[in-house]
């Protein structure tokens, strides 16, 4: 799986839940219905789009921002290498979690298009009559609740003619205002990030303040308001089942009479809604600030690899080429020093070998052997992200090992495995 469509998703659901908590703790209150509609979509919009905005931003403003980054993170990544290591190992665990993710966009998705079916097989099914801006389909359905897909209104025969006149109004809001848009955006979003709870949240919110949009509309015409209430309550035990629809029963009827009944708010409060464009501008910072190069995940020398960098040959090649090379010290041999010796090296952007240092030690001269052949090796293929070369840690082991003229092994190492072990003759 490519990297950069994890990290893409990974900012996206980070947008996503930051405007629903916004909105959840600073908008969900107010009577500013359309604003609230403009703020959703824009959080859509906003949340899909900004992990592709990418600029340069002033050295002193990446610098500070790096620095705080690199403050919360640096006690994490103590030894770079080991936490490459840790990545690479937890590879196939992602990509089973995105097959899952995948899977279940899949179901979601199927499960969308046989809504559309049921839609088209009730525009089919029943009577048709054409409107100045509208379809209107009378369904012979007594459960089905009255709702509207676009220009399509469907309701009802069996309501009596007043009832149908305000619910006419009500889903005409819906189509004039071009709802039914709003919500196959959001049904795409919760396809696509369906394991993230603060979507199905958010569309939640969605659909809530489309309907109050339209009760709106309704009381503004000028029907009374208990008798609209009344109907609600008359509709609230029907339900279509298909929920890609502007559903004139919705699940949260209390909310919506609630709501009718509210004094409407000051318009100092508005100006809430103007907090959607510095957090979009966080975002955007925050997608294109990078950290120092020591920090992974931030910084290229240590990120999430595309590739790892590779011995010429391959890795049985940097076996061979150290068991040809490296040679037991003699004054290791006369006084009898057996173990492992381990050691940590770069491999540069130009597949140079560099700061070789070791980690485990046994005996001078066999570190500095071991050291020795390191230093001798060819070019690697240095590692990538994104298409460029970087920079990146790698270790290797050396076992020596001592056998008497019988073959015996004299050994006082451990029984830990090394990538080559060297035999000297005592």
């Amino acid at each position: 799986m490519d990297n950069s469509i994890l990290i893409h998703i990974a900012k996206a659901s980070l947008s996503l839940m930051l405007f629903y908590i916004i909105y959840k703790m600073l908008l969900s209150k107010d009577t500013f219905f359309n604003f609230r509609r403009i703020f959703f979509l824009f959080a859509i919009f906003a949340s899909v789009v900004y992990p592709f905005i990418l600029f340069e931003i002033p050295e002193s403003i990446q610098y500070a921002a790096s620095q705080n980054v690199a403050a919360f993170t640096v006690s994490l990544l103590e030894n770079p290498a080991d936490f490459s290591n840790d990545i690479r190992s937890s590879f196939s665990f992602i990509d089973f979690l995105f097959l899952i993710s995948i899977i279940g966009s899949a179901f979601l998705l199927l499960q969308f298009f046989i809504h559309l079916i049921m839609i088209v097989r009730l525009y089919r099914n029943n009577d048709v009559i054409k409107k100045d801006n509208f379809y209107l389909i009378k369904v012979d359905k007594s459960f089905i609740s009255p709702f509207s897909f676009f220009n399509f209104i469907f309701i009802n025969m069996h309501d009596n003619p007043d009832s149908q006149e305000r619910i006419i109004m009500h889903e005409l809001t819906h189509v004039r205002q071009c709802h039914s848009l709003d919500i196959l955006m959001m049904e795409i979003i919760c396809i696509a990030f369906w394991w993230n709870p603060f979507v199905w949240l958010l569309k939640k919110e969605m659909k809530i303040n489309l309907e109050y949009l339209a009760d709106k509309s309704v009381l503004n015409e000028g029907y009374d308001k208990k008798d609209y209430q009344y109907l609600l309550l008359e509709n609230s035990i029907k339900n279509t089942g298909i929920y890609i629809v502007n559903n004139f029963n919705v699940s949260q009827l209390k909310k919506r009479i609630n709501m009718m009944n509210k004094k409407r708010s000051s318009c100092f409060v508005s100006v809430r809604y103007l907090l959607a464009i510095p957090l979009f501008t966080l975002l955007l910072l925050f997608n294109n600030v990078h950290a120092s190069d020591y920090l992974d995940i931030i910084s290229e020398s240590h990120s999430l690899q595309d590739s790892q960098p590779e011995y010429s040959g391959g890795q049985e090649a940097m076996w061979k080429f150290m068991a040809q090379n490296i040679r037991y010290p003699q004054i290791a041999v006369e006084q009898g020093i057996t173990g492992i010796v381990k050691v940590s090296y770069d491999i540069n952007e130009d597949g140079t070998v560099s700061n070789i240092k070791p980690v485990q030690k046994l005996d001078e001269n066999c570190d500095k052997e071991v050291m020795r052949v390191v230093g001798m090796m060819p070019k690697w293929q240095p590692a990538e992200v994104n298409g460029k070369k970087v920079k990146s840690g790698k270790e290797s082991s050396v076992k020596f090992m001592l056998t008497d003229k019988d073959g015996n092994k004299i050994d006082a190492a451990s029984n830990e495995d090394s990538d080559i072990v060297v035999v000297g003759y005592k």
